[in-house]
């Protein structure tokens, strides 16, 4: 019976000393896939009018796109000129779950492109201070509204094979992307 509980002993005591500090490949990409955030905005083309830069025409077909994908609802204004003359205006009103994914920093302001965090480059820990560098490649896409962008059109392209590096810090709870 003791050599049952000092072997015991011995396995807890083994493996105890031998978890130390450890940050695996697929543990970094799954929480970089969720919490890695780097985006490029814009203001959005958000409705027609004679003003807009863009064709009405062209913009109204892109924003019911934008309906159909259940990012938002087209709002039709009505307004008078002179006499007798009407005519309409098209605002798109984006709902909640736009409003959460793809505002940017301000009101006006949009995500045209973010990150997708393709792969981990490699990792290194530093057990003293419980933290790792992690250093990965993402590839900036383009989001539902980067047909519709207003002024710079060639600002937030789409570009691959992109790198960056970040820091984790271990805490009691895990690893933890460090902001």
């Amino acid at each position: 019976m003791k050599k049952i509980l000092l072997s015991f002993c011995v396995v807890v005591l083994l493996i105890s000393c031998s978890s130390g500090v450890n940050l695996s490949n697929d543990e970094a990409l799954k929480i970089l896939t969720s919490e890695y955030s780097n985006f490029c905005e814009s203001r959005i083309q958000a409705h027609t009018s004679l003003y807009n830069n863009a064709s009405p025409d062209a913009t109204l077909l892109y924003l019911r796109e934008l309906e159909q994908q259940n990012l938002g609802v087209i709002k039709e204004n009505q307004h008078y000129g002179r006499g007798k003359k009407t005519y309409k205006d098209y605002v798109f009103k984006p709902n909640e779950k736009t409003i959460e994914l793809y505002r940017g920093s301000a009101e006006r302001l949009y995500k045209i492109t973010e990150a997708d965090v393709q792969k981990i480059i490699g990792i290194s820990i530093n057990e003293e201070a419980k933290t790792a560098q992690v250093k990965f490649t993402y590839n900036m896409v383009e989001t539902p509204f980067k047909p519709i962008v207003l002024g710079r059109k060639g600002s937030c392209n789409a570009t691959s094979n992109l790198e960056a590096e970040v820091t984790f810090v271990l805490y009691d709870t895990g690893w933890q992307l460090q902001k």
